[in-house]
């Protein structure tokens, strides 16, 4: 299972809304550097997550995504499922 894949399930065990952009078939059509993920929680509105397992890096595409958006107030988490469940924790998501 990719990173994505694993952390989506996790979002969605939690009844999260999750929209994926990781999705190879359709590549040619999407923006380059969107993250993975797209999560909306009704509690804490939405977010971005990018899926990135040990040394996988950020290509400079995601790297000028992850700035934009940040510049504009937008969340944007970066990492596996850990990180993954210690955002949600530092916002009361889980425990």
């Amino acid at each position: 299972m990719s990173a994505a894949s694993e952390v989506a399930a996790f979002f969605r065990s939690l009844g999260l809304t999750v929209y994926s952009f990781g999705d190879k078939r359709h590549a040619r059509y999407a923006t380059a550097g969107i993250p993975d993920l797209y999560v909306v929680s009704p509690r804490i509105g939405a977010f971005w997550f990018e899926a990135k397992r040990g040394s996988d890096k950020q290509r400079p595409e995601q790297r000028k995504f992850e700035k934009t958006v940040r510049a504009a107030g937008v969340p944007y988490v970066l990492g596996d499922l850990l990180e993954a469940q210690a955002w949600l924790r530092a916002r009361g998501i889980v425990k």
